[in-house]
């Protein structure tokens, strides 16, 4: 591979991927149950938008500072072993992001919607981890981490897992306030990353 085109191809992987997890997914699951899909969206609570705007930030401040990269003459030479190592395990993270939505189909949700329609999911990556997309999405941001190798990244990283955790432990507390046993049952025999 032409190392010009390297640092272009590492911004483009997460770029695309992030369109299709928070804008193509989203709108076809809004599609098939008749309201959005993204609770941020539609909930009143100022913890949630703030949560709204930190997720954005920091997904807009990765892309940016890859596209920086690229554009402003980072080179990434040959194809080295950390090179590698980040690419593999950003696209690990693309692969579960987007196994995990598929597998909860139009139960999908960003955010938290406590709801007894929403089915629990428990099938698929699901039965290996209560959170496979958030599991992916940190692969995607440290496998990125790692293949940059920038002090930005790995603050946006930092951040993210942190978000990432405050988020899981939200929708964890509205799915027992909601399903009550079959959550708590579920939680006996899954773990919560891996």
């Amino acid at each position: 591979m032409n190392s010009d085109i390297i640092p272009y191809c590492i911004a483009a992987y997460p770029t695309i991927l992030f369109v299709y997890l928070f804008v193509i997914h989203p709108r076809a699951v809004a599609k098939t149950i008749g309201h959005s899909a993204k609770a941020w969206d539609i909930s009143p609570k100022t913890e949630d938008k703030i949560d709204k705007w930190l997720f954005t930030i920091t997904h807009y401040g990765i892309l940016g500072t890859i596209w920086a990269q690229a554009m402003f003459g980072t080179n990434y030479g040959h194809l080295d072993l950390r090179l590698l190592t980040g690419a593999v395990v950003a696209a690990l993270g693309g692969i579960f992001c987007v196994k995990a939505q598929l597998d909860m189909s139009n139960s999908w949700r960003m955010g938290v919607i406590a709801s007894k329609d929403i089915p629990l999911i428990t099938n698929g990556l699901f039965r290996f981890s209560r959170n496979p997309f958030y599991v992916g999405l940190l692969f995607v941001f440290w496998g990125l981490t790692i293949t940059t190798s920038t002090v930005v990244v790995l603050g946006i990283s930092i951040t993210q897992t942190i978000l990432i955790h405050r988020q899981v432990l939200k929708e964890e507390r509205a799915l027992i306030s909601t399903l009550h046993k079959e959550y708590e049952d579920y939680k006996k025999v899954t773990r919560r990353y891996f």
